[in-house]
Order: structure tokens, then C-alpha cells, then sequence
């Protein structure tokens, strides 16, 4: 069984996220995974003006070579206590953690309405070209792109109908282009009418941070969760630069 972890790192700056990096690289030795780094922007369609855009697809189509991918956004910094995510994936073909975190108990209404928020970015877009699109269904597939686990075999039919999609309709690509977060959106809205079996992971692989002064105390001691995802305000951005106590 070949498993391989995927983080697009093609930051000038090489050390605002130096703990995440080193968090990941320790997790791939645990977890006897293959690491790729990306250190530069792969082109997936000439209709795609955003370079982390165009490797998020490209990342998603060009590893079918391995069973089972893995990839971690480059804000990610994995507990060195963590079990292996990748047993998590099982008969599954892809796996990821809800966008609203809903688990989490002291910042659930804060979570769920960005959640709302984030995920109506071009909802009528979608809804207007995907077929069987169904919001219900949507919603319940709405997955944060900082961990997405999955079979690149299987997954690889949704990748080209997304760049199909993009090719295809000048409305989606031109939100696609208009709009950073219409990306994860069209991802999850394209698993949501696939018939990939789909896993919704708990929170605790993707733990989302946007607004860390509403749970300091979560960071202020060992991690509790597999994985912190610093993501969103300032304050997460500028607190993994010195985050260690993933060790």
C-alpha cells in the first residue's frame, strides 16, 4: 500500500510556516507515507488565472500512481500524538472535515455562520450547471480544502469534470477567477453529485482556527486535536510561526 502526503509550499517566505512544515514531515514518517512538496505553480488550464487554484487540481489528477493521497494545506500542523489519517480512509474514495466544524462546542454559531457565509459564494452557479445539483446535499458536503484524503483513482473522474466545467461554462470560470473561495465550493459541490463514497471526518482532523482568542486555551497547552488548522484572521497566521507544542 503506497500513501503519499501533498503540501503545495511556494511561499517567498520560508519561515512563517516552518513549524507546519516540520509537523508534516514528522507526521510522514509515523504514518510511512511519501512526501511531495510543491514549491512552484503547475498549470491545470489556461482558463485559470490563480496559480494555488490551478494546483489544487493539479495535485488532485496527477497522483494516481499511489492508493491513497493525502493533501495538507501548508497553514496544517499535525500532533505528533496523531494516528494515522490514513486508516481513516478505509473503502471510503475520499474523506474530509466539514467547513463548520460542527462538533465544536464553543465556537459552533461563530463556525456555522461563516460556514453559511463561505459556502453560498456562487451557489447559483452552481446551481445552474451542475446537473442533479442538490443544496440539501450540498451543504452536507461543504469540506474544508485544507485536508482532503482520498483514492486518486477514483477521485480522478471528479477532477476532469471540474476542469470540465471550467473549460466548458464562462460563468464559472469567471467566478472561479473572481471569487478565491468559489474553488473549494466547486470541489465540494462536484463530490456532492458524484457517486464517490464520501466520508465526512471528525473535527479533530481539521481543526479550523479563525478566530483563536475564542478558545486561547486550546493553544496554550499540548494539542488536543490531530490537527490545527491556522486559518483565516491575522491572529492564526501570525500564531504558527511560533506553535511548537504539536512535539
Amino acid at each position: 500500500m503506497s500513501n503519499l502526503v501533498v503540501v503545495p509550499n511556494v511561499f517567498d517566505d520560508f519561515y512563517w510556516n516552518s513549524n507546519a512544515i516540520e509537523s508534516i514531515r514528522y507526521a510522514c514518517k509515523q504514518w510511512n507515507a511519501n512526501l511531495f512538496e510543491l514549491k512552484t505553480f503547475m498549470g491545470t488550464s489556461d482558463k485559470i488565472h490563480s496559480g494555488i487554484t490551478s494546483n489544487r487540481l493539479w495535485m488532485m489528477k496527477y497522483f494516481t500512481d499511489f492508493d491513497k493521497v493525502l493533501i495538507l494545506d501548508p497553514d496544517i500542523v499535525v500532533n505528533s500524538k496523531s494516528t494515522n489519517i490514513f486508516d481513516e480512509l478505509g473503502e471510503y474514495d475520499f474523506a474530509g472535515v466539514h467547513n463548520a466544524n460542527p462538533t465544536r462546542k464553543a465556537t459552533y454559531e461563530h463556525m456555522s455562520r461563516v460556514d453559511q457565509y463561505l459556502s453560498s459564494i456562487g451557489i447559483d452557479i452552481l446551481e445552474k450547471y451542475l446537473e442533479n445539483f442538490n443544496r440539501e446535499r450540498y451543504y452536507d458536503y461543504c469540506i474544508n480544502g485544507g485536508v482532503y484524503l482520498f483514492n486518486p483513482k477514483k477521485l480522478n473522474k471528479v477532477t476532469n469534470y471540474i476542469l470540465h466545467l471550467i473549460e466548458t461554462y464562462e460563468e464559472i470560470k469567471n467566478t472561479l477567477n473572481e471569487q478565491g473561495f468559489f474553488i473549494q465550493n466547486l470541489i465540494s459541490a462536484a463530490l456532492s453529485v458524484s457517486d464517490l463514497n464520501i466520508k465526512i471526518l471528525e473535527d479533530k482532523w481539521n481543526w479550523l482556527a479563525p478566530d483563536i482568542n475564542l478558545e486561547w486555551e486550546l493553544y496554550c497547552g499540548p494539542m488536543h486535536a490531530n490537527i490545527y488548522h491556522f486559518t483565516g484572521t491575522n491572529d492564526s497566521k501570525n500564531s504558527i510561526a511560533t506553535f511548537d507544542r504539536w512535539k
